[in-house]
């Protein structure tokens, strides 16, 4: 390729050719000179109002389900493209039903390289399908363009930096392929509800009596009786669960991490979430690791909030595999506020003595404990009471998890495009 001092030397040369009336030194000097000017103007404005898009749809699936990756090229101007290389960074763990990746210098992303022409004002949108074999939090780009000339000499190259991210939530199971019963999970856990009054829902007045607090007084009928009156509510209950999840899998974190066990622990947690949920039970999630993006801890209290499932998965989707902080130290914290009849659920693939201990103490001031053991690690005889259950997720029920649809109403569970 020539640079200008070359193409300021071609023009000489035509100038020359004129001047001494040299027909051949004037022709290859024109021609050249016109080859590769041009083929400069060409490569410098051959990027320019063209526009590119991705789009996945949907955004949110479960596993076992595809998604559709739109990217689309448009060529906004009168200057053709006699070629557009477009090179698209793909996760690898949600690889394209149909074709394949060229390898990346990162580890868990392969590029989706095409090449084609494109006429002036020409859209051309293609479609790849990927399948979601794994849960996880998933980027698509960023995106390099690349193009030039028709005669191969110049190249100009542009980001799209912009990245786009598919989410896949977890297998979601029935609690019975967990070993837990569909009633009563947690045996006479479930059954001691607290019954209270809603002070958002009046039902009537009686007459006053001794240890009725004054912020229930109703002055109105006070005045109209001349006895102090105070208001009734309507009884009601409230069944409310605190999954705590817990990231490790080795007593150590020094340990690393076992992926097959960490799966199994955060599948245990959001069929748990799900279930409350179906049932009308508030549930809320806790988490001793961060999501992606982000330096906080999982944290979704319960709440009554219509998209709580989705939060949930959305949360477990996106939560990252390496422990922030112990377990027994998330639950001192986040037990100090603890709703009042609450149920502390944790799902845990290792155990430590720590944690035990943490528990037992738990249980030991009045709360509602149930421990959920991912794995084969052997637990002492006397837990103090602890409701504990061995979670067992053999290899056919995973597979068959991913195989078949999500028993989750996708109107409830994913709820509108974010």
């Amino acid at each position: 390729m020539l640079n200008e001092g070359w193409l300021l030397f071609l023009a000489l040369l035509v100038i020359a050719g004129i001047v001494l009336g040299q027909v051949p030194l004037f022709a290859v000097a024109a021609l050249t000179f016109l080859t590769y000017s041009s083929a400069q103007l060409w490569a410098k404005y051959c990027l320019r109002a063209v526009e590119y898009r991705r789009s996945l749809h949907p955004k949110r699936a479960f596993i076992g389900e595809t998604v559709d990756v739109c990217l689309e090229v448009t060529n906004r101007k009168l200057l053709p493209l006699p070629w557009l290389e477009m090179q698209e960074e793909f996760p690898k763990d949600v690889p394209l039903t149909r074709g394949r990746l060229l390898a990346s210098y990162k580890e868990k992303t392969g590029y989706l390289v095409t090449t084609s022409p494109f006429r002036w004002y020409e859209r051309v949108a293609r479609h790849y399908e990927v399948r979601c074999q794994a849960r996880g939090y998933y980027p698509f780009g960023p995106a390099k363009l690349r193009s030039g000339d028709v005669f191969g000499l110049y190249s100009r190259e542009e980001e799209y930096a912009r990245v786009d991210y598919l989410i896949v939530y977890p297998a979601v199971l029935p609690l019975s392929e967990m070993g837990l019963p569909s009633k009563e999970p947690f045996g006479d856990l479930r059954v001691r509800r607290q019954i209270f009054e809603d002070p958002t829902r009046t039902i009537g007045v009686r007459q006053y009596a001794y240890g009725d607090s004054s912020r229930y007084i109703h002055w109105k009928a006070t005045a109209r009786t001349g006895q102090l009156q105070v208001k009734v509510f309507e009884p009601t209950t409230t069944h409310r669960w605190l999954v705590f999840l817990n990231l490790s899998t080795f007593q150590h974190f020094w340990e690393g991490i076992e992926s097959k066990l960490l799966e199994e622990a955060i599948t245990t947690a959001a069929s748990l979430c799900n279930y409350a949920i179906e049932h009308g039970y508030q549930v809320g999630l806790y988490a001793n690791a961060s999501v992606h993006h982000s330096s906080q801890l999982a944290r979704i209290p319960p709440s009554q909030d219509p998209n709580q499932l989705t939060n949930i998965l959305e949360a477990l989707a996106k939560v990252v595999p390496y422990p922030s902080v112990s377990m027994e130290e998330l639950l001192q914290t986040e037990c100090g506020g603890l709703p009042w009849g609450a149920t502390i659920v944790v799902v845990s693939g290792a155990v430590t003595d720590a944690l035990l201990a943490t528990l037992i103490d738990l249980k030991a001031i009045g709360h509602k404990v149930a421990l959920l053991q991912v794995g084969a690690q052997d637990l002492p005889a006397d837990l103090g009471g602890i409701f504990v259950h061995r979670v067992r997720l053999g290899e056919t029920q995973l597979a068959d998890a991913y195989r078949r649809p999500a028993k989750v109403s996708w109107a409830r569970a994913v709820g509108p495009e974010r």
